[in-house]
């Protein structure tokens, strides 16, 4: 992952646990990566249990399999935004076809 291409909240966390791994200091990666959490957090509360999963991979040092679940954040993140897409959708479909109480 690039800068370039981190071009979601997930994929950012992703690119700081990789930035992380691939550190002589992965610690120093720390203060921006807990900042990219929160703001996720806020968005997606439902996301807490693979981000502390992540956290305790980083804090105990395991930063491949932190990786990993950062992969699976990225994931999560697109079927949140897939399905909140094709909530959107329907409720444009309902709202431009109402239909008529049933008695």
């Amino acid at each position: 992952m690039t800068a370039q291409t981190a071009d979601t909240p997930a994929k950012r966390i992703y690119l700081s646990v990789q930035l992380m791994y691939t550190s002589h200091e992965p610690r120093a990666h720390y203060e921006i990566y807990f900042a990219l959490l929160r703001d996720f957090l806020r968005a997606a509360p439902s996301a807490r249990t693979l981000i502390e999963n992540i956290n305790n991979q980083i804090l105990t040092g395991d930063l491949y399999n932190a990786l990993k679940d950062a992969r699976k954040l990225i994931t999560y993140e697109q079927d949140l935004v897939s399905n909140e897409k094709r909530r959107s959708a329907l409720r444009k479909r309902g709202k431009a076809n109402p239909q008529p109480a049933r008695p």
